[in-house]
């Protein structure tokens, strides 16, 4: 992780990418769909919608802390991957901890959040 001086935090919007709020907010209904199709019925709609704001805005805010979005430069290098993955890994804990303290995941199968690792390190990737 590398860290910049203050004056360059000028603003907070333009340190995350459009690319990453898709990634952030595509991530989760998609794993859902993956594991089970049928978690998006009706009768699921308020589970599935707190699992995916929630994951929307952790993912955004360990963005942010991270620093990520500061953007990499053209020539990646292995810290650069290991950036992202502890991102995203940090974002499913965020994620998870938060849904299973107020739900214990009731109506989220327990491999979702697997999935969405998966699928969120992937894209960022």
């Amino acid at each position: 992780m590398k860290f910049e001086p203050p004056s360059s935090h000028a603003n907070l919007l333009c340190r995350v990418r459009p690319f990453d709020v898709v990634a952030a907010a595509l991530c989760p209904p998609v794993a859902l769909i993956l594991r089970d199709p049928t978690t998006m019925s009706p009768e699921n709609w308020a589970s599935v919608a707190l699992y995916c704001c929630v994951a929307l805005f952790s993912t955004l805010a360990v963005y942010v802390t991270l620093g990520l979005g500061r953007g990499l430069d053209h020539f990646s290098s292995s810290e650069d991957a290991v950036d992202i993955w502890m991102t995203a890994i940090g974002a499913v804990a965020v994620t998870s901890a938060v849904i299973f303290t107020v739900t214990r995941l009731d109506d989220i199968p327990r491999s979702v959040p697997l999935i969405h690792l998966v699928l969120l390190g992937t894209t960022l990737s």
